[in-house]
């Protein structure tokens, strides 16, 4: 069965957790649940729609070259003598 790290990766909606006021414990419980992150509640509903849409893009921009970026990283990781 996959870990909640690996089903976060690999799900095609990121999950996001509201709470008025996160702490760490909240925070690492959501990432553990799944959760991409978790916010404090946003101070207007324009807020929380850019946050989400810039999310969204990312995800979006991960999916789009995950086997290109990948790839390029590749060959960079070199070990130095």
């Amino acid at each position: 069965m996959p870990s909640a790290e690996e089903r976060s990766s690999q799900s095609l909606t990121p999950v996001v957790l509201l709470k008025p006021s996160p702490d760490q414990w909240d925070i690492q419980r959501g990432r553990e649940a799944g959760a991409m992150d978790v916010w404090a509640t946003p101070s207007t509903l324009w807020d929380a729609l850019g946050r989400m849409q810039t999310l969204l893009r990312l995800k979006n921009y991960m999916t789009s070259k995950r086997g290109p970026c990948a790839y390029a990283a590749g060959p960079s990781i070199r070990s130095k003598p």
